[in-house]
């Protein structure tokens, strides 16, 4: 909104980039777009329906990324994810 800034811990690069999301222990794997990419965290567009769970692995090798993410928050065709130490992920 005009008149309004943003304030973010990390800087944002805006991309359109391929990866895919490894749901946790299956070598299933479901195509993805990376929309925005910061140290911290993405911006994913998601395929219509699909539920996400909690936490998953993201894989973009061209962005060498191939990182356990937490959702942060999510949308009908978005998901904003943060990384995680793997040592972080549940089993």
């Amino acid at each position: 909104m005009p008149g309004q800034t943003e304030e973010r811990r990390h800087h944002r690069k805006k991309v359109v980039q391929e990866a895919r999301i490894r749901l946790p222990g299956q070598n299933n794997e479901i195509p993805c777009i990376i929309r925005d990419v910061s140290v911290s965290g993405v911006k994913l567009r998601v395929p219509m329906g699909f539920e996400a769970p909690d936490v998953f692995r993201l894989i973009a090798p061209a962005l060498h990324i191939n990182s356990c993410v937490r959702i942060a928050w999510r949308s009908q065709h978005s998901i904003g994810a943060t990384f995680i130490a793997d040592a972080e992920r549940p089993d």
